[in-house]
């Protein structure tokens, strides 16, 4: 039986953590699978690893460097052409300069085409944007949205073809649940050091905290740090919180291996509330018990493996802490064994590989 030839345009997969979803999707031995990826986002460099000989990569110019939904690609056509796709995947958001170019090439060449969204808040957008928008569901045969808010939004706005709810991209577990051998509590923050992340809410509800040995792991950089250790001082915690600054992949897999509770406290704004929070998944597969806002998808990835508090609640943060620390050590650790699992079942890179293969195949019997 012939492979589906599939080409995934995205941004991300400059990075070759991200890539690991294309590996297992080539793994699968169904498709044939390609990227175009720009040769550099932002501050960060494509470079080859070994795994990449599993898949066809062109890395491609693209005008705007860094400019989120404004860049587009140099050389585009030929590129796709190159590859010869039998699908289309361009994954991103269905009001950006780069879909819009893609799908316009895919639609001239008769190549069925597919587009994913994060977007869980519904927005008008001013023209150009809006006409590119209506085009881009004129010509895709589907939609992929990466949390159930975003694809009622896509249905809001008048997305009649089918849409799948899939993460865009799972993670990768160790091999055993990790046990944990470190004496006390540690709550961990990993995450933009912003107000909307409700890290200041965490500080205090972390102050609350009395009859416990307890640390806390602030990870991560943003307009907010000076302001944070300075409210850290103020509260008299400053010598029971850890700011680590921004950590690479290993060191927070280290970081993940002894902490107790992973705080995700996210504050609905305007124009902003939390897509999914990998961060979620990440600690989820070592065992990390999982404390979040009701922002936006959280408590679906949470789901019953931890804790959701109303957004903006000091005191509920803090009860949510106090509950998972009383538990008995057995109780905590059927917890992190519940955690574990649901991210083998549902948030791996080969899992979240096979749910969207099914999808790509299904694109290419409707076409």
């Amino acid at each position: 039986m012939k492979s589906l030839k599939v080409l995934t345009i995205s941004k991300p997969y400059v990075n070759s953590f991200y890539r690991r979803k294309l590996y297992n999707l080539a793994r699968l031995g169904e498709f044939e699978v390609g990227l175009i990826v720009p040769p550099k986002w932002g501050s960060e460099v494509f470079e080859l690893v070994p795994e990449d000989q599993k898949i066809w990569i062109r890395t491609v110019p693209i005008y705007l460097n860094g400019k989120n939904h404004f860049h587009f690609y140099r050389g585009l056509e030929r590129a796709i052409l190159d590859f010869g796709p039998d699908v289309l995947n361009i994954e991103e958001e269905h009001y950006s300069t780069v879909t819009f170019q893609a799908m316009a090439i895919a639609h001239r060449h008769q190549i069925p085409s597919l587009f994913y969204t994060w977007q869980n808040i519904y927005k008008d957008y001013p023209f150009p944007f809006s006409m590119m928008e209506k085009k881009v569901f004129q010509w895709s045969a589907w939609g992929v949205a990466g949390n159930e808010e975003a694809s009622l939004v896509l249905r809001r706005k008048g997305f009649q073809k089918p849409i799948s709810v899939i993460a865009q991209m799972g993670t990768t577990l160790p091999e055993f649940l990790p046990s944990k051998k470190t004496q006390g509590f540690s709550i961990l923050y990993a995450g933009r050091m912003v107000s909307e992340k409700g890290v200041e809410d965490l500080l205090r509800a972390f102050s609350l905290i009395k009859t416990f040995d307890v640390k806390l792991h602030m990870c991560g950089d943003g307009e907010l740090l000076g302001v944070l250790k300075s409210l850290a001082s103020d509260l008299e915690i400053s010598d029971r919180v850890i700011f680590w600054g921004h950590l690479g992949r290993e060191e927070l897999e280290k970081l993940f291996r002894v902490v107790d509770i992973l705080c995700l406290p996210s504050k609905t704004r305007k124009n902003w509330k939390e897509q999914f929070g990998r961060i979620l998944i990440e600690a989820m597969g070592y065992g990390v018990i999982p404390i979040g806002s009701d922002s936006g998808e959280i408590p679906h990835v949470i789901s019953d493996c931890g804790l959701v508090v109303e957004e903006g609640s000091v005191e509920g943060l803090r009860d949510a802490f106090l509950s998972i620390m009383r538990l008995e050590e057995g109780e905590r650790n059927l917890l992190r064994k519940k955690c574990y699992d649901r991210v083998r079942n549902h948030f791996t890179n080969e899992r979240i590989a096979s749910e969207f293969g099914e999808v790509l195949q299904k694109v290419a019997e409707r076409s």
